[in-house]
């Protein structure tokens, strides 16, 4: 049962990737304009700050539900 949830939240996610968004469109007009190296820089920019906002999520989570006193309805 945990495989099939996993394996639903990495379609889920794989599906997101697809979506051309804001981030994507800065990332074809870097490497239009600026060359592959500092698209290359850019993507790691986007991965580095997606990292800490993950992080940041979990972490929020995690201090959540450690709270005892918190009700879930």
């Amino acid at each position: 049962m945990t495989y099939n949830i996993i394996w639903k939240g990495f379609r889920f996610g794989a599906l997101l990737q697809v979506a051309v968004g804001p981030v994507c469109l800065f990332i074809f007009q870097t490497a239009a304009s600026s060359g592959f190296w500092a698209a290359e820089a850019a993507v790691l920019a986007v991965t580095l700050a997606d990292l800490f906002y993950v992080t940041a999520a979990i972490l929020g989570i995690g201090a959540l539900i450690e709270k005892s006193s918190l009700v879930w309805c």
